[in-house]
């Protein structure tokens, strides 16, 4: 199959999606929360795929299910012909194709007054459509080869405005979080996505309408995710992303130092095709950054890149956002690893990967040398010894260190944990002091004494404190964060 053939047949399935959600809710007048999910996941996709005209009527949907849902609004005739129109419309420019932002807007005002609770009649938007049209053919009088000049200084300014607006949405976004309502949460998040997608809007159709090549490297469109190298912050194109999984680490499987992730994906018979994905980590390719803990599983996004399907693992992947990507500086033209720079949410300048320039590296690189870039970027693991005669409490606190990321051994009593100390490496001991044949203040002492341990932190878990350790946790108190506390102070984790 050849690429244009591919997009064609993603497109074909996109129009047929498309029609099936518009029948399905006009034929469901009454909103559910099943419904709901499918636009929002169809507007998500639309999105990816850069139909925004649909995912921008889609977003007029969701905001009046979720007010009629949230009880906000009550039911009407006229909001069945409002949800109709949208799901009509919806279906007619997926089947049309065309590229007509403003022929989208009057649905969505009607569908912000919809949500906001307003009375609106339904008959005016069918004619403020219409009027929109009219304006654009007749009250001006354009030809339909006719331009506006408009200097190139002047457009400039504009479409930095609309970049700045653009980025304090994100800024909103993150500060919503911090309202303890959840309802005026949900509020306010869709009433910034609607200004958010209406921003985007205005800055791709005035984008559209410049010829100039090296104007438009300053101004493009592009959409994709924030993820992270031990700190720092990267951006990657949604365009070569085609799915994000959670992956544990014990489940990969290992051939000859390199890692594959096991996956399975319907083909066009509907039948099912095992893919086995190799898998690096994003911190293979960039040195010097800082050191990150381990975690329990991997976030992958998977990278399709001329028919080739190979998995990044990031550190930490923010939510899909539309960005506008900028040119490098001059200074930057040779490091091929970056393609632009955009801007977060704290209108921080952020550099944009070049998916093609890394998934080359990727298969540059051997198992050996993946393994030790990994190595090099990851905190060792913290051991600790558990001394308790308690087969209970032994299990409760390896469950609790365990989850906390620690390797943990346990000994019953002090006489096996010392020998355990005397050949294996520690980073800390937490001991009871009633223990049979060696209690905690013998062992202790033997710590300190017999093995020349006198900066090694020595934690008393029990009923009274013991001589000669760094800290006290009483047992009849205890709590979970005390001990984690104790441990990462005194073992600098």
């Amino acid at each position: 199959m050849t690429k244009n053939e591919r997009t064609q047949s993603v497109e074909d399935i996109f129009i047929e999606e498309t029609c099936a959600l518009a029948q399905k809710i006009k034929k469901n007048s009454v909103p559910s929360p099943t419904l709901l999910s499918l636009i929002i996941a169809h507007k998500d996709t639309a999105a990816m795929i850069s139909k925004n005209e649909v995912a921008l009527l889609c977003f007029a949907l969701q905001s009046v299910f979720r007010a009629l849902l949230d009880e906000k609004i009550v039911h009407s005739e006229n909001l069945t012909s409002l949800i109709t129109l949208i799901a009509e419309k919806m279906e007619a420019v997926a089947k049309n194709g065309e590229e007509n932002e403003k022929d989208v807007l009057p649905f969505l005002i009607f569908s912000d007054k919809a949500a906001a609770g307003e009375i609106f009649d339904i008959s005016e938007l069918l004619p403020a459509v219409k009027k929109n049209q009219k304006m654009e053919k007749n009250d001006f009088d354009f030809s339909p080869n006719q331009t506006v000049s408009i200097p190139l200084k002047k457009m400039n300014t504009i479409l930095i405005d609309f970049e700045e607006l653009l980025a304090r949405t994100y800024k909103i976004s993150s500060e919503i979080s911090k309202i303890d309502s959840s309802s005026i949460q949900n509020k306010i998040a869709s009433d910034v996505e609607f200004v958010r997608n209406g921003i985007f809007s205005l800055h791709k159709t005035m984008t559209q309408s410049v010829k100039d090549e090296s104007f438009l490297k300053n101004h493009q469109n592009t959409h994709g995710f924030f993820v992270f190298v031990g700190k720092k912050k990267y951006f990657i194109a949604g365009n070569c992303i085609v799915d994000i999984m959670h992956q544990v680490k014990k489940e990969y499987v290992i051939e000859q130092n390199q890692r594959y992730l096991l996956r399975v994906e319907k083909n066009e018979n509907g039948e099912d095709v095992h893919q086995k994905i190799p898998v690096y980590a994003l911190s293979s390719l960039f040195q010097g950054h800082e050191k990150t803990k381990k975690a329990a599983f991997d976030t992958v996004l998977i990278a399709e890149y001329q028919n080739q399907k190979v998995g990044i693992i990031a550190e930490k992947v923010e939510n899909f956002s539309m960005v506008v990507k900028k040119e490098l500086p001059p200074s930057f033209v040779n490091f091929k690893k970056l393609e632009g720079l955009v801007f977060d949410e704290k209108y921080t300048m952020i550099p944009m990967l070049s998916v093609p320039f890394i998934l080359k590296q990727f298969r540059s690189l051997r198992g050996y040398d993946v393994k030790k870039f990994e190595a090099n970027t990851r905190v060792r693991t913290k051991r600790i010894l558990l001394a308790d005669d308690s087969e209970t409490t032994r299990q409760i606190l390896k469950t609790i260190l365990r989850s906390a990321d620690y390797e943990v051994e346990c000994a019953q009593d002090g006489i096996i944990a010392l020998e355990k100390l005397k050949k294996q490496h520690f980073d800390a001991l937490v001991t009871d002091s009633d223990m049979p044949r060696m209690n905690g203040e013998i062992l202790a002492d033997n710590v300190r004494r017999l093995l020349d341990k006198k900066n090694f932190p020595i934690i008393a878990l029990s009923s009274a404190p013991i001589h000669k350790t760094d800290a006290f946790i009483s047992k009849e108190n205890f709590e979970r964060g005390e001990l984690l506390q104790k441990i990462r102070e005194m073992t600098n984790d």
